[in-house]
């Protein structure tokens, strides 16, 4: 996995009010347990006050339990003093609490478009009008062209600098910016807090936009288009 304060990874349970999620960054350590403190609190008599840790070890997640009373299984099976690796889809039990461990998935990542050679005698770049068009989020209907060759994006404040300035509390600021290089428009994550998202993919290193592709910032959705 690439070094990132990006979410590259989840955590899913039910509760009785609906499927609940926590995002995991590399180098996040999180607690489950009874007692208020810990990052997942599991309102269970059966469950320890501090009964299990998921952390990032060499490059991946792994749970251990922390000698808790009825133990911390994955997939059925009992993670005694050894921590347990964390894979895709694993089941994470503590007593009758399910959580469910899964990759976040990834956008493409920009690898050789930049060297390849272009299409010249088009024209197609002297009628491109790009722009943000919002979909979802506060700021619903608003539109914002792409002029230049850079666009930045987050939270709306006085002190703003940025291009976008979006009115949703759950957007960084700076959040995200686009650029244009070599002719294509490349989204890129600024180490926001909740992370960007393409297409609902996590946006990890820099991705080439296409035209009607959705991306996601806090509660907010905007649509890129070329034309």
């Amino acid at each position: 996995m690439p070094v990132t304060n990006q979410p590259v990874a989840r955590l899913t349970w039910h509760t009785e009010a609906g499927l609940q999620e926590y995002l995991l960054k590399p180098g996040d350590i999180i607690s489950l347990g009874r007692g208020e403190s810990n990052s997942i609190v599991i309102n269970s008599p059966k469950v320890s006050r501090n009964h299990a840790r998921i952390e990032w070890s060499d490059g991946r997640f792994i749970v251990r339990d922390l000698n808790s009373s009825n133990g911390t299984f994955v997939n059925a099976q009992r993670v005694e003093t050894m921590p347990w690796p964390l894979e895709e889809g694993d089941e994470i039990t503590l007593e009758r609490f399910q959580i469910t461990f899964t990759i976040a998935p990834l956008a493409k990542v920009v690898q050789d478009r930049f060297s390849m050679r272009t299409i010249a005698g088009m024209g197609k770049a002297d009628v491109q009008r790009p722009r943000l068009v919002v979909t979802e989020g506060p700021d619903v209907g608003q539109e914002f062209p792409l002029v230049g060759e850079s666009l930045a994006i987050g939270r709306a404040s006085q002190n703003a600098t940025w291009d976008v300035r979006l009115n949703d509390r759950t957007v960084s600021r700076p959040h995200a910016r686009i650029e244009k290089k070599s002719g294509a428009f490349v989204l890129i994550d600024l180490g926001s807090a909740n992370g960007t998202t393409l297409n609902d993919l996590f946006v990890i290193e820099p991705v080439i936009l296409n035209e009607g592709d959705v991306i996601g910032l806090g509660v907010t959705k905007m649509v890129f288009y070329l034309l």
